[in-house]
């Protein structure tokens, strides 16, 4: 049933073009928790030494093939794809607007991985699936991300709470303290919190990820929030104890359902649009308009390869099992 369901969304997101779909934005800012409705799945990958493919390699593989489908699919919310600190690892994270639409996605890239390139390159370190609790961004942005992420520096946090943990109903404003600490430090762009989206997990496990301008300015807010987090201020919600995975490197590519951040195919007509805002001199808007009817056979390409794509994923599973990781 499931697989039916999943082969309906799939050809949905196709429609008439599946392209105008990721090329169009669908919000105004980047949902971020409450009051808007935002869940969270994470993939954090191992490399294969064998394989020879470096981070950047596997980026690539899913920036090309696996990003235009998932910024088609009902509900996309962001797609971001960051360096981990570690060159035997990779880090992937989507948001979509309900828990089934990210579990969707979660399914969709364990397909892509199993049947392309990246099949046996890459195998599942941890992976997580989260309802978001609460988001917080720099007030000097107004409280709404509306740009990419892209270049800029993001630390991941797995952690397991113990099996007797029962979360504190204050606990929002444990993480709006912490929040007012490391929001002071230049360069901080948003902290997010998560926790299990997956009905009577035991024990609970919550993931968590704040944004830098650069890696200087989350060593300075790290250096800020620790002393507190020794003397036990912020026990009820997050202690050293149960970390079980921490993670920081480069945004190498991130993608937002709003405008400024959407997903744009390379070479695509939206990039030669974006070019001619940026241009005032007429005779270049007259030779970029040439260059968008020149490729015009290119884009049409793109179209078809993204069709191409869903359609070959949609079948595989119909006749394959729904798998998702589940810790």
């Amino acid at each position: 049933m499931m697989c039916c369901r999943l082969l309906l969304l799939l050809l949905s997101a196709v429609g008439t073009s599946s392209a105008e779909k990721s090329l169009s934005s669908t919000c105004d800012c980047q949902p971020l928790g409450p009051p808007n409705e935002s869940y969270l799945v994470t993939r954090l990958w191992n490399i294969a030494p064998s394989s020879n493919f470096t981070p950047i390699d596997v980026i690539n593989e899913f920036d090309n093939g696996f990003a235009p489908l998932v910024t088609s699919m009902p509900g996309f919310q962001r797609y971001t794809a960051s360096y981990t600190g570690n060159e035997s690892t990779v880090f992937f994270m989507n948001s979509f607007d309900t828990a089934e639409h990210a579990r969707y996605a979660q399914v969709a890239a364990k397909d892509f991985v199993e049947n392309g390139t990246l099949n046996g390159v890459i195998t599942p370190n941890i992976f997580t699936e989260d309802k978001v609790l609460v988001g917080f961004v720099d007030t000097n942005d107004e409280a709404c991300i509306t740009q990419s992420s892209k270049g800029q520096y993001l630390t991941t946090r797995v952690l397991q709470h113990a099996e007797d943990y029962i979360p504190p109903e204050n606990q929002t404003d444990y993480f709006a303290l912490m929040n007012d600490i490391i929001s002071t430090v230049p360069g901080y762009v948003n902290y997010v919190l998560s926790t299990s989206s997956l009905e009577d997990e035991v024990p609970i496990v919550d993931f968590r990820y704040d944004i830098y301008e650069k890696k200087e300015d989350h060593d300075a807010a790290s250096d800020k929030i620790l002393p507190y987090i020794m003397n036990g201020t912020f026990n009820a919600v997050v202690s050293l104890d149960i970390l079980v995975a921490m993670n920081g490197g480069e945004i190498v590519f991130d993608y937002l359902c709003t405008e400024e951040g959407r997903y744009l195919p390379p070479g695509g007509v939206a990039e030669e649009e974006k070019v001619e805002k940026e241009e005032s001199d007429e005779k270049d808007v007259i030779g970029q308009q040439e260059a968008v009817s020149a490729s015009s056979d290119g884009n049409m390409g793109w179209k078809l390869s993204s069709l191409y794509l869903l359609v070959i994923f949609a079948s595989h599973m119909l006749s394959s099992t729904i798998w998702f990781w589940v810790f």
